[in-house]
């Protein structure tokens, strides 16, 4: 069938990913029996930086190589995205302060979710990290 990967490269493939996993299991976020994942990775997200849409940006190019956006596909892991603030910047389409969001991504070890959704919850009960809320700025006219 057209379209349709060769059996061996797509075991091949299957065998690069398995060993990807097991090697960022070993190294990066191992399990741990009491407390799930013995770390968090935690790599940038956004950065606040503009990305206008009434400009023209460079011609597409094939996808090549490796980045963080990467890791939790291919390792089989949870990876949650949190706002941790909000950079200013002079907007040239409405000539106004306007703010874009900085997040971090948080990776925690295979089917520990859970682990994620608990630390979130206990940095917004300590007022490290708030809420977000609708409208023009994350968090309401006040940023933190």
């Amino acid at each position: 069938m057209p379209g349709r990967c060769p059996p061996t490269q797509k075991n091949e493939a299957l065998v690069n990913k398995t060993i990807f996993m097991n090697w960022f299991a070993e190294n990066f976020v191992q399990t741990d029996p009491d407390s799930c994942s013995e770390s968090i990775f935690l790599y940038p997200q956004s950065s606040g930086t503009t990305n206008y849409r009434n400009q023209y940006g460079p011609a597409p190019t094939p996808p090549f190589g490796f980045s963080a956006g990467r890791i939790a596909v291919l390792a089989q892991t949870p990876d949650m995205v949190v706002p941790i603030g909000e950079l200013a910047y002079n907007s040239t389409v409405t000539n106004t302060t306007e703010y874009l969001p900085v997040t971090l991504s948080f990776i925690a070890a295979k089917n520990c979710d859970l682990v994620l959704f608990d630390l979130f919850a206990a940095l917004q009960d300590a007022g490290i990290i708030q809420p977000v809320k609708v409208g023009p700025r994350m968090y309401g006219t006040e940023s933190p």
